[in-house]
């Protein structure tokens, strides 16, 4: 059995996709001009990628249908039998060209049920009014390419505090001191996302006003940001209460490189740049405001972690060559891997996925399979153990599951 596949995959032309980003980093042309958001990597069943197996006579299969013909074989056995036969990854370049929803992702147990939950319903799996698209979680990273904005993780009640007395709303008062009382952010987005058209419009013409003449004033960089970036989102959403984010939600700036791990009932939304995210292989969101998409506020107030909480900026760590940034998730693992004179060699013991970023890598195996990543070219390794011999000069990421690496010269 072979060990590495050359994949094809699809491009996700959501609404808020950049025009440029994924084809910067990859070098695929945007030949319609239109909106290009996701690039998925992997065999998550909506979307998955393809590949040519050496007994299709070179006809490409999906890469899901492919794993689900020898799980064991491709995934190795371990994965295979503690993810069901799936691999247990989505790998993505994620470019926002504008802000993506407000949003919450569920633990594994609340995916199980809210997908049992929409099935017994009757709700078609493809229908926009579904919840749930799978029965998974989806903990994610996202590694910055670009210079990247995120609003991710609930302020201090003492920061959301100061920012939304700095606004002076009194229709926003009793929200707050909701929020002063239980120091926790269920009722405070109850109430929130609960105003009605007229409240919300009444708030909102206020709020912007206000906007305005603080970030002309004040010298507190972080009330600036906030309601800068409050200014940046009602130039998209100019109805939705959602544009008070920034301030009750942490502003994060990545620099290329850096990262942000978010586990389940994190509310976040990403609002410019182009990074890689790699997650559980779930399509599981739950969208409170800043969309024209399905929302359930009952459903998203059900499974939010309600407490103030700050997200860690992840920078990788360097093990034996390879750069790694570290999570608890068991899923996957996201690695940079740059190759300059010295071979690297890594061992697939696990099933991942690989895309060139720049320069030109070799990858041989003991069995003497060859490829080559160059910019934006991708490959599927099959878990079959052998080694894997990265020469050449150029980087390229690693998408697979926490394993053990080591360099040799």
């Amino acid at each position: 059995m072979k060990t590495l596949y050359i994949l094809d995959n699809s491009i996700q032309p959501y609404a808020w996709g950049s025009i440029d980003g994924i084809s910067a980093f990859t070098g695929m042309q945007n030949e319609t001009g239109t909106p290009m958001a996701e690039l998925w990597m992997g065999a998550h069943p909506a979307s998955s990628s393809r590949i040519t197996a050496e007994n299709r006579d070179g006809e490409p299969i999906s890469l899901d249908s492919f794993i689900g013909q020898n799980p064991e074989a491709i995934l190795g056995k371990q994965t295979a039998r503690k993810f069901g036969n799936r691999l247990p990854f989505l790998f993505k370049v994620l470019s926002a060209g504008s802000p993506l929803s407000l949003q919450v992702h569920p633990t594994k147990q609340q995916a199980e049920a809210g997908f049992a939950r929409d099935n017994a319903a009757g709700i078609p799996l493809g229908s926009p009014d579904r919840n749930y698209r799978d029965d998974n979680h989806k903990p994610e990273i996202i590694m910055a390419i670009t210079p990247f904005i995120a609003m991710c993780g609930f302020r201090t009640v003492a920061e959301t505090t100061s920012l939304f007395a700095l606004s002076g709303i009194p229709a926003l008062e009793p929200i707050l001191a909701t929020l002063q009382i239980s120091e926790t952010y269920t009722s405070f987005c109850k109430q929130l996302l609960d105003l009605s058209n007229i409240e919300s419009a009444a708030v909102i013409s206020a709020i912007l006003k206000k906007a305005r003449q603080i970030i002309a004033v004040s010298t507190d960089q972080i009330a600036v940001r906030a309601f800068t970036l409050v200014l940046d989102l009602a130039a998209y959403y100019p109805v939705d209460i959602g544009i008070l984010a920034p301030l009750y939600l942490n502003v994060i700036d990545l620099a290329p490189g850096e990262a942000l791990y978010l586990r389940a009932g994190i509310m976040h939304a990403y609002v410019r740049g182009t990074g890689l995210e790699l997650m559980a292989s779930s399509d599981n969101v739950l969208r409170g405001g800043l969309t024209p998409k399905h929302i359930d506020i009952p459903e998203l107030l059900s499974i939010l972690d309600p407490a103030p909480h700050t997200t860690a900026v992840i920078p990788p760590g360097k093990e034996a060559g390879v750069y790694r940034y570290r999570t608890e998730s068991t899923e996957f693992e996201l690695s940079r891997v740059t190759v300059d004179e010295t071979e690297i060699i890594i061992t697939s013991d696990y099933p991942a996925i690989l895309i060139g970023a720049d320069g030109k890598i070799g990858i041989k195996t003991e069995t003497d399979e060859k490829a080559e990543l160059a910019k934006g070219s991708t490959l599927f390794v099959a878990a079959t153990g052998e080694k894997l011999v990265f020469s050449g000069k150029g980087t390229c990421y690693m998408a697979s599951m926490p394993s053990r690496l080591q360099e040799s010269t």
